[in-house]
């Protein structure tokens, strides 16, 4: 049986290959989509339903724990902490890593930067008793910040750690500790009272779609430089991303 197929400029291209080629966009798109509906729901209409249930829910099932995880995530990615905990990250994965995965964290920072700064919706927090009260206002409801800030850059350090990490003991292990304080942030945040589902949800909505964005860039950056811009592929640092990327399978090393 023969896989379709389509023709672009006498070159015939699999249905397959197509779709491996677009993947990344394939799961971005409908991420940006519903992060743009979520926005015009939550600017034209109060609590949404169940997010009340879900918000007492959370806090009620998790107890201790959950007020404990809540605090640590909110001390981390907090405005007074965060910076300095980014600058340790970039100073580490500089040592470690090099250069160029430097920028890219460091891109990621900005990104965190630039939605921070945008107000989608003027949403109150809950109030102490986790209520919906416009009077109880606080800035930056929609979409939450900390879950932004916690997918793009702890997001970023997990998969520089898959790709980056020898040692399959160590690779999972920072791989589940960065991914899991991405993923974590958001409960952990409504658990605390500092924001309701639908915030954090489009936290998520926005930020993994410019974190798929970031890791898309990643292998794809160097090869243009190194042919428009030796100077900008040197400052990389490309030689040695170089030698931390893999072989890539079915090439042989080049003869010496």
């Amino acid at each position: 049986m023969t896989r379709p197929s389509i023709t672009f400029f006498s070159r015939q291209v699999s249905g397959q290959r197509i779709t491996y080629r677009l993947h990344w966009w394939l799961a971005s798109v409908p991420m940006l989509a519903l992060a743009v509906a979520l926005t015009l729901i939550v600017r034209r209409s109060d609590l949404l339903p169940g997010e009340a249930a879900v918000t007492r829910w959370l806090v009620d099932k998790t107890g201790r724990p959950g007020d404990v995880l809540g605090d640590f995530l909110d001390y981390i990615s907090a405005e007074t902490v965060a910076p300095f905990i980014f600058g340790a990250a970039l100073l580490i994965v500089w040592r470690l890593w090099g250069r160029y995965p430097t920028w890219l964290l460091g891109l990621a920072g900005l990104l965190t930067a630039a939605t921070k700064i945008t107000d989608l919706a003027d949403r109150p927090r809950p109030t102490p008793g986790l209520e919906w009260n416009f009077a109880y206002t606080g800035d930056g409801g929609f979409p939450s910040q900390h879950v932004i800030y916690a997918v793009l850059v702890f997001g970023l350090i997990a998969y520089f750690s898959l790709k980056y990490v020898r040692r399959p003991l160590w690779r999972w292990t920072m791989v589940g500790m960065f991914a899991g304080l991405a993923a974590l942030m958001g409960p952990g945040r409504v658990i605390d009272g500092e924001h309701w589902p639908a915030d954090v949800i489009g936290g998520y909505l926005i930020s993994l779609p410019l974190l798929i964005a970031l890791i898309w860039l990643h292998p794809r950056v160097l090869p243009v430089l190194r042919g428009r811009a030796p100077w900008l592929y040197r400052l990389a640092g490309a030689e040695r991303e170089a030698a931390h990327a893999p072989p890539r399978p079915g090439r042989s090393p080049p003869a010496r």
